[in-house]
């Protein structure tokens, strides 16, 4: 008889024993997951992005029981501007960090009216067109703004558009507008004088040809017929073509 209550002790010590474990991961799982997230934003992106971003995150619930890389993964898929995520896990809870490729150039599909024309989407560095509300605005004013007919399904500037625009060293074609008909028209109309350079694809806009134009402009600054403003066709080796600028 003693020897049966041993044994009934002994399993329900073992019962209890592994009641209390059970219970405690049960306890411990509760305590240890991941309830809630926190993102700290690169500050050029605006707080629409921020709230979008955020938005994606809570509908998804990625941050329950994904890796950081599939993280990383998932939002650069729906924000192609977002260039890099880091993920810190604590308990009950995940920090992510966001950072974002910069705008390059301010989009437009619109014809031109004026200098003055309000960008509805920049062009990122990584070659992806996104809303320009999704930055603060400092980030693009004063930027080129591209002007191009183009059907751009992708999101993308064609290949050879954007390696041409970030061949040209930023500085010298800054706060002048672009318009892209083809590889053999290119224009860029210069904010610094009524001036527009007529180049095509194989031209490269340097400093030494700003600085042809601006002797130009400086010659013809009291001519009533370039009132207006000039032309300056150099898609040609050994000479500029000049030509009223027609509006």
């Amino acid at each position: 008889m003693k020897l049966k209550l041993g044994y009934i002790k002994k399993a329900l010590y073992v019962c209890s024993t592994l009641v209390f474990l059970v219970s405690i991961h049960i306890v411990s799982i509760y305590v240890f997951a991941v309830h809630r997230f926190s993102v700290a934003y690169d500050v050029h992106l605006s707080k629409k992005a921020q709230d979008e971003i955020s938005a994606y995150i809570q509908s998804t619930q990625m941050y329950v029981d994904e890796k950081p890389s599939k993280i990383a993964q998932l939002l650069q898929e729906a924000f192609p501007f977002i260039s890099h995520v880091a993920c810190w896990y604590k308990p009950s809870f995940v920090h992510i960090e966001v950072e974002a490729h910069y705008p390059c150039l301010q989009l437009t599909h619109e014809q031109i009216q004026s200098h003055v024309i309000t960008a509805q989407q920049v062009v990122t560095h990584n070659n992806y067109c996104v809303l320009a509300d999704y930055f603060e605005p400092y980030c693009y004013e004063g930027m080129p703004k591209l002007y191009i007919a183009l059907d751009n399904q992708d999101n993308r500037l064609p290949a050879d558009v954007f390696a041409y625009l970030t061949s040209i060293e930023p500085s010298l074609i800054k706060k002048s507008s672009i318009i892209w008909r083809h590889r053999h028209e290119i224009a860029f109309d210069l904010y610094q004088q009524p001036a527009r350079l007529l180049c095509n694809y194989d031209n490269n806009i340097t400093q030494s040809l700003l600085d042809s134009c601006d002797s130009i402009a400086q010659e013809l600054i009291n001519k009533t017929i370039y009132a207006k403003g000039f032309c300056a066709d150099v898609r040609f080796e050994d000479r500029i073509i000049i030509s009223k600028l027609k509006s």
